[in-house]
């Protein structure tokens, strides 16, 4: 007996005119009513689009910040939404997860997204736990991050039995640090 694989098809081409990648997302969630919302890396804009009508809208911005004299982009990466409908995005170049509250999500007027949690060096994937503890994984150090629903943090290091070679901490003391 053969299985079948789904049906693929193109929902909406963000990007469809352009040769010189105008738009590049990584992440997507939905909200409660399936609308999809997808950070672009290029502009900083946060984009929703409506499945039933596949237009992408820009709701939201992750304003480029100047870091040791350059200009950087956010380039978001994972993102979810909590419980109270607040959206969150992680930053690796900000080492940061920001958050645009529920009512900021706006078409007519977007939201700035502000910063929620500092200290998550190469924010990647995040997800939400039943009791709205935040985890951040922090892409290729092997560190997963905690943050508490308040953003509320403090420092708990656990025995690794293995090293990162992009993380001095864990290089160095062979801990890794969990930030909860």
């Amino acid at each position: 007996m053969q299985v079948r694989s789904p049906a693929v098809s193109i929902l909406v081409d963000l990007d469809p005119a352009s040769v010189d990648r105008t738009v590049i997302v990584e992440s997507i969630t939905a909200d409660k009513e399936g609308r999809l919302y997808l950070p672009d890396r290029v502009t900083g804009n946060v984009l929703r689009v409506d499945p039933k009508s596949p237009k992408p809208v820009v709701v939201g911005l992750i304003d480029a910040r100047d870091i040791k004299g350059k200009k950087v982009n956010a380039d978001g990466g994972g993102i979810a939404f909590n419980q109270q409908g607040d959206l969150f995005i992680a930053s690796a170049p900000f080492a940061e997860v920001v958050r645009i509250r529920a009512a900021d999500l706006n078409a007519a007027k977007p939201g700035t997204a502000q910063t929620f949690a500092t200290g998550t060096e190469g924010a990647n994937g995040i997800v939400f736990d039943k009791q709205g503890n935040l985890f951040v994984s922090g892409g290729r150090s092997g560190i997963v991050y905690r943050v508490g629903p308040t953003a509320a943090r403090r420092s708990l290091r656990s025995r690794s039995s293995r090293t990162h070679a992009s993380c001095p901490t864990a290089r160095q003391s062979r801990q890794q640090l969990l930030t909860v």
